[in-house]
């Protein structure tokens, strides 16, 4: 083996363990990225999850009291279509909780 040949050998195998270290960081900084990615989006959904079962809660007490689609919308300042679907589920699922309803709209919407 000349001194060319050593050195070309000696060099790849240099490029190919620095690929695989840069690989390596590239697929951690991705791995990581994602994690804080989901994180962010489980946070995010999480609070819009608790400000729907806030709703259903204001929901239900104006429906158990009488109210109806188009005066809830009204005072809550609301659409009437989204109120619409939580009344329906509330009417359809009258023994459900709060959070299951919003669970149930949330899904529904998906």
């Amino acid at each position: 083996m000349t001194l060319k040949e050593w050195l070309d050998d000696m060099v790849e195998k240099e490029m190919e363990e620095w690929t695989a270290v840069a690989e390596e960081a590239i697929r951690t900084e991705a791995h990581a990225q994602g994690l804080e990615e989901g994180k962010t989006e489980g946070i995010a959904e999480g609070h819009e999850e608790g400000k729907k079962e806030s709703e259903v809660e204001m929901f239900r007490k104006l429906y158990q009291k009488g109210f109806d689609v188009i005066q809830i919308a009204d005072m809550l300042d609301l659409d009437e279509e989204y109120v619409s679907a939580i009344y329906e589920l509330l009417q359809k699922y009258p023994e459900k909780e709060d959070r299951q309803i919003a669970k149930l709209y949330m899904q529904k919407k998906e």
